[in-house]
């Protein structure tokens, strides 16, 4: 991976915003604050986040599930697109242990199947950790891969398979095709600090927030109830991920929608912490949650790498 980091480093924060960044441009661009100042309060902030971190009890991802991970003994049947694994319902358990900041007054059983779904996402992406099996459950979840013009080129895809390869773009490649390739190569290639290997297990490193929006004003930061909260999940820059999915949820026509999003402390096998968080909207029609955007807040230099998904 390390030939890589600085390729990496430009594609990791495919979008960057609701931190200090988009704020901190603001302040320079009106003559508030210069960009040494903007330097100073993101070192500031990301000390401060830190010292936080190392507070939260974390455990590795085979205690979670009561095994160690191998390649071969993490099985799990999908059957009518839910996933009966006794792994999950490990992740599960850990995640319910979220604080919950409830904007929208919904019920319990609607803040739980947002839980389930990162529960599964997690499993699937960063503890079994399989390109395939990994596209199967988000299939059987009703969501669908992006259009090839707009995942190859708008995001970046071609341009970064030529680098990751060495070899000419395929074309006429299928969209699966080449996710499952980008996929085993970041899965193959990275270093320990590229390598999530557990995660955070109480309420100070996990939280979960639900409130209304407007799909048309795209992502909305959920309060989440204090500075420090916010700061910890935020600030100083939170970066999204390259997303290969559409979302499961017809937004067209909708006014309002439930937005939720869930955070994860992600621990690294270099011992580093890193806040993710995963956000959904909820199908009203069918009350059916599905992953929009993959978000990791970023300290410093540490972006724990690209996370294809």
């Amino acid at each position: 991976m390390q030939g890589f980091s600085s390729r990496l480093r430009l594609g990791v924060i495919l979008s960057v915003s609701l931190g200090l960044v988009g704020y901190g441009a603001w302040l320079v661009r009106s003559g508030h604050a210069s960009i040494d100042e903007l330097r100073k309060e993101e070192r500031r902030v990301s000390n401060t986040n830190r010292k936080i971190l190392q507070t939260i009890e974390t455990a590795p991802f085979g205690m979670i599930i009561g095994h160690e991970i191998s390649e071969s003994d993490v099985e799990f049947p999908i059957v009518n697109g839910s996933n009966a694994s006794a792994g999950i319902a490990q992740v599960d358990e850990v995640v319910n242990r979220s604080f919950v900041v409830n904007h929208a007054g919904v019920d319990d059983p609607l803040i739980r199947s947002l839980e389930r779904l990162v529960a599964e996402f997690v499993y699937f992406r960063f503890i079994h950790d399989d390109a395939s099996d990994y596209v199967a459950w988000r299939l059987s979840r009703g969501d669908r891969f992006k259009e090839k013009d707009l995942i190859f080129g708008k995001w970046l895809v071609a341009s970064d398979y030529e680098v990751y390869f060495g070899e000419p773009f395929p074309e006429d490649a299928g969209v699966r095709e080449v996710f499952e390739r980008v996929y085993n190569f970041h899965r193959e290639e990275r270093d320990d600090g590229h390598r999530p290997v557990g995660m955070g297990v109480d309420e100070s490193g996990l939280i979960t927030g639900i409130q209304r929006m407007n799909p048309a004003l795209g992502f909305e930061r959920i309060d989440l109830g204090s500075e420090e909260l916010n700061t910890l999940w935020y600030e100083p820059n939170l970066g999204s991920h390259r997303g290969w999915f559409e979302v499961g949820v017809d937004l067209a026509g909708d006014d309002e929608l439930l937005s939720g999003l869930v955070g994860v402390v992600l621990e690294y096998a270099d011992g580093t912490l890193r806040p993710v968080i995963i956000s959904a909207y909820l199908d009203p029609k069918i009350g059916h949650w599905s992953i929009s955007m993959l978000w990791t807040n970023i300290y410093g230099d540490t972006t724990g790498g690209l996370i294809e998904y």
